[in-house]
């Protein structure tokens, strides 16, 4: 019997590890690849916003494959999803960017406005959100629609 539920148990988390491994490796390689093809230079302060939600990505992704089939999977991604838009807005500031290029003694000053963009990438996020709240419901309904064992 404890056999049983050891293997049962083992069966059930090694795909989950695997997967969550390789969401790991997936992120950690794209944030390899973002850090050598656009040097820092480049960026400027924009390569630690960069990082960082590409580490909330990665944290996302990991929790999630961990606790794949349970109901903390659709809040994970319900709060990934909150989390990913709240970064998103702040980090763009609400969709204004000015970026200030020095020329000599005068500076030369964009702004660009793009809150449509962030519109429609917040809308689809709000999307992503919705259906990890159908997914949580649908579990527990079918957990609750599940006969117990006597």
């Amino acid at each position: 019997m404890v056999e049983e539920d050891g293997t049962r148990f083992l069966k059930k988390t090694i795909p989950r590890v695997a997967k969550a491994a390789l969401w790991g490796s997936f992120y950690v390689l794209l944030l390899h690849l973002v850090q050598k093809l656009l040097p820092s230079e480049m960026m400027g302060g924009m390569m630690n916003l960069v990082e960082s939600y590409i580490f909330i990505l990665l944290f996302f992704a990991i929790a999630g494959s961990l606790t794949s089939g349970t109901v903390i999977e659709p809040a994970l991604g319900f709060a990934k999803g909150l989390t990913v838009i709240a970064y998103t807005w702040i980090t763009l500031n609400g969709g204004l960017l000015t970026l200030i290029y020095p020329a000599g003694e005068a500076t030369i000053s964009f702004t660009i406005d793009i809150s449509i963009y962030l519109a429609m990438f917040i809308l689809a996020e709000l999307l992503g959100a919705a259906k990890n709240v159908l997914k949580a419901i649908d579990l527990l309904s079918e957990h609750v629609e599940r006969p117990e064992p006597l």
